[in-house]
This record gives C-alpha cells, sequence and structure tokens, in this order.
C-alpha cells in the first residue's frame, strides 16, 4: 500500500466529517458532505462519480478517505485547490500548497519553467505550480486512488467542451434561457432572503444584467457599489446605471497612496498566504474594497454577487472567423497564443518559445498541428483552453478576497445550467455575444440594453487627452511610436494605483516590456516563495 499523508490547512472554510469507515474534509456545503459520504464509489464505477460530480449544484471541493479509496475534486470553477506531491516515498494530498512544503521545504525548489509561464500569461500553465514536483488539481478534475494497488488516477468530470451544437430557433433559446434564469436567480434570492446583497457593478453588460434580474423578482435588499481609482469609467457608467433604476449606489476609492500602504502591510502578507494557489501571486485591485465593505457591514448578514465571466461563457472571446471555414491545429495554436501570451511584450517575440507554447496548447488539447479541423470545432477547442487555463486560474482567483474576510459569495453566471446551455450553443450565436445581447435587448423592462454598447476604456474619465495624444504620436511615428507611449501611459490607467508600490525608476526600466501590473505581482510572488525555501 502507498504511504499517504493528508494535510489539511485550516485558513480556508474547510469542514471535517468522521463516520466509522470513512471521513470527508469539504470546502462546500454539508448538504454534498453527507450525499457523498452515503455512495460507495469504487474504481469501476468510476463514471458514476463523474455523473454525480457533474450534476451536483455548487461549488464542490473535497478529500474523501474509507479503508480502501481517496477521492479528491475540484469544483468548475476551481474556487479551491488540491495539491498532491509524492516526496520521499510519500504522496502529499493538501488544500494548502504551504503545508507540503513544511513537511520538507529544503527539497523543493521554484519551477524556473512554471515561473516563465507567469510572465508571459500572468500564471503557471496546466497542472504544475510555482514549486517543482507539486501539482495541483485543475477545474473540474478528480484524483482517485485505490491503497491496496497504490494506483493514482487523475481524471477530468467536466470540461467547457461539448461535443454536441444545439440547433435551434433563436425564439427557443430565448426561452429556454428565461427559464434557466428563473432557476438561477429564484435560487439565490431564497439562499439570501436575509441578507443585504453587495452587487460589484461594472460598466459592462454581465453585472448590469444581474442587476435586473434581481430587481425583476422585486428583490430591494440591494446596494451596488464599484471601486478603484477616483473616475474610472467603470464606476461612472455603473453609478448612471444605479441612479436610473432606483438602486443605492457606493463607491469605495483606492488611491496610489492606500493600495500602496495595504501592499507594504501584515495584511497583505497573510492575504497571499491565505489565498495563494500555486500559480500566481493573489489579486489585489479590489482587495481595499471588500476590506471597506467588511469594516462597515456585519459580514454574516451581506452576500457579494458579480457577474464575472459573464463574457467568456456566452462568448465574447471567441475569435472572427470569417471568411476562414477550415484552420490548421497550428494556426488554432498561434490564436491562443496571439491571445493569451502577451503579458510580457519581450520573451513572447521568442521564436523558440512561441514554437515550445504552441506544441504545449496542441498537446493539452489533443490536437495535430497539420490538421484542418472546421472553425466551428476550433472554437469549442478555443474556449476549452481559455476556461481550463485562464478563466479558471486568473480569474476566479479574485474570489479569494471574498473569503479572506469572510463574506459570503455568489457566481450566478457560473451556475450549472447556465454554463451546460451556452457549452451546446454554436459559434454563429456566441460570436460577439449576439445571442446574450438579443435576449437583454428582448427582455430589456429598464430600457438600459437597448443600444449599441461602447467598450469602455481603461483611461480615466480625466484622462480622455491621453487616446488624443496617442494618436497625433501614431501618425508622427508612422505607428511606432504610439505602443511605446501607451505603454508608458499606463501609470495613468484605471489599474495605475497597482504600480504605486515600485519606484518610478523600476517602472522605467520594465513598463515596455510588462504589459500590466500583474507582472510586477509576480515577480515579487516568486520573490515571497524563493524567501519561504530557504
Amino acid at each position: 500500500m502507498i504511504d499517504i499523508k493528508i494535510l489539511i490547512s485550516n485558513k480556508t472554510k474547510w469542514n471535517f466529517i468522521k463516520n466509522i469507515n470513512s471521513s470527508i474534509f469539504y470546502n462546500s456545503t454539508k448538504n454534498f458532505a453527507n450525499d457523498f459520504m452515503k455512495k460507495n464509489f469504487k474504481l469501476p464505477s468510476l463514471n458514476l462519480l463523474k455523473d454525480f460530480l457533474n450534476n451536483y449544484v455548487g461549488f464542490n471541493n473535497f478529500i474523501y478517505e474509507d479503508s480502501n479509496y481517496i477521492i479528491c475534486a475540484v469544483d468548475k470553477l476551481n474556487s479551491d485547490n488540491i495539491f498532491y506531491s509524492i516526496k520521499n516515498k510519500i504522496l502529499y494530498l493538501s488544500n494548502d500548497i504551504k503545508e507540503i512544503l513544511k513537511k520538507n521545504k529544503y527539497e523543493f525548489n521554484i519551477d524556473e519553467t512554471s515561473y516563465q509561464d507567469t510572465k508571459i500569461t500572468g500564471y503557471v500553465l496546466g497542472k504544475k505550480t510555482i514549486i517543482e514536483e507539486i501539482n495541483t488539481l485543475r477545474a473540474g478534475e478528480l484524483l482517485f486512488i485505490d491503497k491496496k494497488l497504490s494506483d493514482i488516477k487523475v481524471d477530468q468530470y467536466f470540461q467547457f467542451y461539448s461535443p454536441c451544437t444545439a440547433f435551434k430557433k433563436r425564439s427557443d433559446l430565448i426561452e429556454e434561457l428565461k427559464v434557466i434564469e428563473d432557476k438561477i436567480f429564484d435560487d439565490l434570492i431564497k439562499r439570501n432572503k436575509d441578507k443585504i446583497i453587495l452587487l460589484a457593478l461594472s460598466g459592462g453588460l454581465d453585472s448590469r444584467y444581474v442587476l435586473t434580474s434581481l430587481l425583476n423578482r422585486n428583490v430591494k435588499n440591494i446596494v451596488t457599489y464599484s471601486y478603484g481609482h477616483k473616475k474610472n469609467f467603470d464606476s461612472f457608467v455603473s453609478q448612471k446605471i444605479s441612479k436610473k433604476l432606483n438602486v443605492k449606489w457606493k463607491f469605495y476609492e483606492t488611491s496610489n497612496e492606500s493600495y500602496k500602504k495595504i501592499y507594504n502591510s501584515n495584511l497583505r502578507d497573510d492575504y497571499w498566504n491565505f489565498a495563494d494557489q500555486g500559480t500566481m501571486a493573489p489579486n489585489l485591485y479590489f482587495f481595499e474594497a471588500v476590506k471597506k465593505i467588511s469594516e462597515e457591514y456585519d459580514v454574516n448578514k451581506i452576500t457579494i454577487v458579480n457577474g464575472q465571466a459573464g463574457d467568456f461563457i456566452t462568448g465574447d472571446h471567441l475569435p472572427n472567423f470569417e471568411n476562414l471555414e477550415y484552420l490548421k491545429g497550428d494556426d488554432l495554436a498561434q490564436l491562443l497564443f496571439n491571445k493569451h501570451f502577451q503579458l510580457n511584450m519581450k520573451i513572447n517575440q521568442n521564436k523558440n518559445l512561441i514554437q515550445k507554447y504552441k506544441i504545449q496548447i496542441l498537446d493539452q488539447l489533443k490536437l495535430n498541428k497539420d490538421e484542418y479541423y472546421h472553425f466551428k470545432e476550433a472554437a469549442k477547442y478555443f474556449e476549452l483552453w481559455e476556461w481550463k487555463e485562464r478563466q479558471t486560474k486568473r480569474v476566479i482567483n479574485m474570489q479569494k478576497v471574498y473569503d479572506f474576510f469572510n463574506i459570503n459569495w455568489e457566481l450566478p453566471l457560473w451556475h450549472k445550467e447556465y454554463i451546460n446551455f451556452w457549452i451546446d450553443q454554436s459559434y454563429e450565436v456566441k460570436f460577439g455575444r449576439n445571442l446574450f445581447i438579443q435576449y437583454l435587448v428582448e427582455t430589456d423592462k429598464y430600457n438600459i440594453f437597448k443600444y449599441k454598447e461602447v467598450g469602455l476604456p481603461k483611461w480615466l474619465t480625466s484622462n480622455t487627452h491621453i487616446t488624443f495624444i496617442g494618436k497625433i504620436i501614431k501618425i508622427l511615428t508612422l505607428g511606432t511610436g504610439s505602443n511605446y507611449y501607451y505603454n508608458f501611459m499606463n501609470l495613468f490607467c484605471k489599474y495605475g494605483f497597482m504600480y504605486s508600490p515600485y519606484s518610478f525608476k523600476n517602472y522605467l526600466m520594465k513598463f515596455n516590456e510588462y504589459k500590466d501590473p500583474l507582472a510586477f505581482l509576480n515577480e515579487d510572488w516568486k520573490n515571497n516563495y524563493q524567501r519561504i525555501l530557504k
């Protein structure tokens, strides 16, 4: 039998149930844990296990053990983590990468290949972490261990991919979405009937859709809020929407000075220790806003709701395949590279590096670089890769801020039925979010969707001259100087406060290489791990 050690950190909302012959650690609902304990999943019935996990509502992360088996899984969002590593003939399982490091920290090293991933994408790719020999379960994955056979199996029970495509009238799809919306928001309202719902309202469509869906059901206990630099366009639009809909709106400002103070505080150290998933630096963009909310409200009486990832789910990230019916696997890999591997504007020009990552993309999607794929099929692979890597790593990690302050949170647009609906839709109804936008317009009771949506600039409302000057520079330099100019002016965009912990000299050295503040964060994050391993 394989020697196994389960190491559970109590820093997160993990609970424990023990019966006579089995036990389960879980970050989920107690109902899920109890239902799982009633089952008798064995290796021959692995498909039953997959079906159970795939069809169960909610965000369920757990480590189950009995005398014969260990079963671990993370949910479809990767909202929490399970790490595994074999060291000195012992298999370690943990919900916290640092628990494994404590056992043998002097025998672990930084994985430089993983760190290179973070420099070019913002996160570690695949199952790897920043530490050599420590892996993580990814979204929708399970780990099954047969103790007697010493057999370890990692398998996928869910993927943001469907080999099937729905072919229905648009009117029927609209009606189906109405039914799904009822299910999502009726359940959400029931769960939070005695709480104040704080809605993170951006300037985009998704949080606005969540807001109107709640208002359509006569929810009164709503407060919308925005955050960040003063005069950012998101807050400008969200305030207008809230005023139009007669909903209370709040703004939580983060300035250069306040962000720098938090970044250099013990609180930030505590948060990074809490939220670290081993794949990227925990995001701090709206950390101060949530901190202020936790001080203003009784955290037991609020739920924070946002529309995060709704744009991805409904097709907004799909490329334009106009006049391109078929494309090679190599072309698809290039498209993914062009979209997601742009964080470092120096190393992403290296031809050998580009080829390496393209091969890695193809291997992960199990595609052949010389084989042709119809654009509708290619679109599904495009979304599958982004879900598995960017969305469930870089995007979902931000929910950890709420957990850190013990605030309940909901992501209604990650509801099982909503995801399943959009996975099955064709490229034609998803590209440009055209079906979703049609749905918004046809169900719009408040006249806030019946116009062409304009993309929100990243500049502050007080800095609109930046674009004007950039156009002049582009003309004068025949396009060669505008990128350099815009890269430098990031210091004055809506994310500008995130550069405040760094000296201006440091910024000048790196602004034309690092595309956004995450590159600076990841550099500090790696240095923090180097200190841990000393």
